[in-house]
This record gives structure tokens, sequence and C-alpha cells, in this order.
């Protein structure tokens, strides 16, 4: 608790429990019982849900993060390990992909897409989806957001396709990666997809993402 105030004070945000105050504002909740379901019930109601990867790259912290991203039906934002190196308004990089999950996470991240200097969308050109346009029918969507709007083909590569997308977010000076996050829920355990998982754990760059 003393961090988060000392963090409120240094960044100007008021702390209050009421709404109707001017600016940025900050609240405390202390819940006891399951941490994984007071998650997913004030995630429920929550506009995003930030969350930390855990540096000592654990089952508890992914199954956290994936639980609030399956279960919540609100985006989340993954910090870095690291902390940030880049505005997330700077560059905002779309991890794009012909689905339900990332035309929501898009919807999503809507506020950082129109503030930012420039948006790239990043697609994978494989040979099974060669008549796939759906990436400039989203970039002309967003253009009437931010003018500011490039397509990046990424070529099929025998590197691993997170190593690849990385590379080309940290070439381009991405400060924020948006995705959709794919997998399916049984029995109220999430099992994400091998990208997924690999964009969860070792993205150096905040990420949004929405299911």
């Amino acid at each position: 608790m003393a961090a988060w105030k000392a963090f409120c004070v240094e960044n100007n945000i008021t702390i209050t429990d009421e709404p109707g105050t001017a600016g940025m504002t900050s609240e405390w909740l202390r819940e006891t019982g399951s941490e994984t379901d007071w998650l997913v019930h004030h995630g429920r109601s929550a506009g995003l849900i930030v969350m930390g990867r855990d540096p000592d790259r654990g089952q508890s912290g992914m199954a956290r993060i994936e639980t609030a991203l399956m279960e919540t039906g609100q985006p989340i934002m993954i910090a870095p390990r690291q902390g940030l190196t880049e505005s997330l308004t700077g560059v905002v990089g779309i991890a794009w992909k012909d689905t339900r999950e990332a035309a929501g996470a898009v919807r999503a991240a809507l506020p950082f897409i129109k503030a930012a200097r420039l948006v790239v969308i990043f697609t994978v050109l494989e040979k099974t989806h060669a008549v796939d346009h759906s990436h400039q029918r989203i970039a002309r969507m967003l253009r009437w957001h931010n003018p500011h709007i490039r397509v990046q083909p990424l070529l099929e590569h025998s590197r691993p396709p997170i190593e690849v997308l990385m590379d080309a977010a940290h070439q381009s000076l991405c400060g924020l990666m948006v995705m959709g996050g794919y997998g399916h829920s049984k029995l109220r355990e999430a099992v994400m997809g091998g990208f997924t998982r690999s964009v969860l754990d070792d993205a150096p760059l905040p990420v949004l993402m929405a299911h």
C-alpha cells in the first residue's frame, strides 16, 4: 500500500473513493479470500485490467493473467518486466489476424490508437491466405480515427513467430502491442495457444489483449 501511495503522489494522482473529481484518480481496494475469484469479480466491472508479469515466471502468475483474459470479458494490458522503454501513444503495433479476438483487441485499444503518433498493422503473409485482405479493411477503418496508419507484412520465417513479431515491433519503436488472445475455456481452466502464451510470458513491451 505504501508503494501505491508513493506512486500516486509522484504522479499527481488524486486518491479518492468517490466519482466526480477532475483528472486521474486512484482507489485502494482490499479483499480477503481467493485472489483469482476477486480478480474476476472486480475485473468484470473494469474498463481495462492492467497486470504485471510474474518476475520468476511462475505458473501462478500466468494463471492469473489467463483467468483475467478468459473470464472477465474485459481487455487486459500486461506490463513488461523491465519497465517502459517507449511511449504508449508513440507507435502502437497491431498483431492483426482476421478473427473475433483481434477485432475485439483493436476496439479496446481505440483510445491508444487515436492518440498514437503512428499505428503499424503487422500481418503475416501466408501462402494459404493469399486472398486475405482483412488487414486492408482494418487499416481503412482505423484511418477514420488516426490518419497515420501503416501496414507491414511479415513473411513466413524459420524462426518462431513471436521472435519475428517482436523484432519487427522493436524496429518500428512500438511502445504498445495490440493483439487477440487465443485459446478456449474449459471447466474454468484457460488453455492458451503457444503463440499467446509466448507473448504473455516474454514480450518486452506492454501488450493490450482481448479474447
